[in-house]
């Protein structure tokens, strides 16, 4: 098993109520839990191939008033969101020093 199957809803949603307040985890028609960035895009956590994965994409809206993911996006692995968050705090880093 590896870590992000130990990642309950619950634990989903402490970690991003704690981050982000009141725009904590929904679900989807799918059942997957996912968090809105804004403008249109979403990181959703679900199953791809049977695997745990990190999809991180940009959604456009129906006529019908539907949210469908487009197709720019990137869907990581469980291995590549850990090595993402171990680097979160240099990328913060990096990202402060730019402004």
């Amino acid at each position: 098993m590896c870590e992000l199957d130990m990642v309950t809803p619950e634990i989903l949603s402490w970690l991003m109520s704690y981050y982000y307040g009141e725009e904590g985890p929904q679900k989807n028609d799918d059942g997957d839990i996912f968090f809105d960035l804004g403008n249109n895009k979403r990181v959703t956590v679900r199953r791809f191939k049977g695997k745990p994965s990190i999809d991180i994409r940009e959604f456009y809206e129906t006529d019908e008033g539907k949210m469908n993911p487009g197709k720019k996006g990137i869907l990581l692995n469980a291995s590549q969101w850990e090595k993402l968050g171990g680097n979160f705090e240099k990328i913060s880093t990096a990202l402060d020093d730019l402004k």
